[in-house]
């Protein structure tokens, strides 16, 4: 396991929300908290923002709400993505030639986990080679920073994060892989597997035929908020790895709090090293 840390200093840290509805005073419980008005009926607002990211400028549907937090962009996906698009050196040199980028390391076939709006996998999809005409040879691989990109995220009730997810795509020019005419397309929006963490990864990805797919790196930025979900989160993990002993497993956790510790005492009770 990989984790990459916002700086090399200890970081600010707050309190832990221990659940949803320390957001809503006026909430009984967390079933509450989409809850507007004595009627229950919750009116979702939304706007998309230009998001600039590794020299490019996305637009970024964000909700106001979402029942699990994965509404907006988070300040760990600008960490990690300047990690993961790390160039070797001369790649300046390279993008002002017009020749290609060459990264310092192609993470082969990658999972997000906690995709929230999709940005950091529509940016990492721009590098992929799966988008590309060239084959991701030996010889070629480092002018990608990955070869193929999965997204997931919470099973939420209505599908809010998987269809926000696809529009964010869709607006920055992906396609649909039941496009015939690509067009100038930037490339096909990546397979998406609904998932809760702690009730199965196969199960979730057996409902789009991906329950046989190896991964090479797992990475997830600001997934710490809810210590109550730590547990889950371990165990989603252990039955990747479970399924691929090489797996990477790269993570940025801008919003630190105290109880954070608590998860990497979880992940090496469970035998990880980081």
């Amino acid at each position: 396991m990989v984790l990459t840390p916002t700086t090399k200093h200890e970081a600010a840290q707050i309190d832990a929300p221990l659940g949803l509805a320390s957001f809503f005073p006026d909430s009984d419980s967390e079933n509450d908290a989409d809850k507007n008005g004595s009627d229950g009926e919750f009116d979702q607002c939304f706007e998309t923002q230009t998001v600039e990211l590794r020299g490019e400028s996305l637009l970024i549907r964000q909700y106001a709400f979402h029942s699990h937090n994965a509404n907006r962009v988070w300040p760990g996906t600008f960490n990690l993505l300047n990690y993961l698009l790390e160039e070797k050196e001369g790649g300046g040199e390279s993008r002002s030639e017009g020749r290609p980028i060459t990264y310092k390391t192609n993470w082969g076939s990658v999972l997000e986990l906690g995709t929230a709006t999709g940005v950091l996998a529509i940016r990492l999809a721009m590098a992929c080679a799966s988008n590309s005409n060239l084959l991701p040879d030996e010889e070629k691989k480092l002018n990608f920073a990955c070869n193929d990109i999965v997204t997931s995220d919470v099973d939420d009730e209505y599908g809010e994060v998987q269809e926000n997810v696809r529009y964010n795509f869709e607006i920055n020019n992906f396609h649909s892989k039941a496009l015939e005419d690509e067009g100038d397309s930037s490339g096909g929006i990546p397979p998406h597997v609904t998932h809760t963490w702690g009730t199965g990864w196969r199960n979730s990805a057996t409902q789009c035929d991906l329950e046989n797919k190896k991964f090479d790196t797992i990475v997830a930025s600001d997934i710490l908020l809810y210590v109550s979900a730590y547990d889950a989160l371990v165990k989603t993990l252990l039955e990747l790895f479970s399924q691929e002993q090489d797996l990477v497993f790269v993570m940025s956790w801008n919003r630190r709090m105290k109880e954070s510790a608590k998860f990497f005492e979880l992940i090496e009770r469970a035998g990880f090293i980081w």
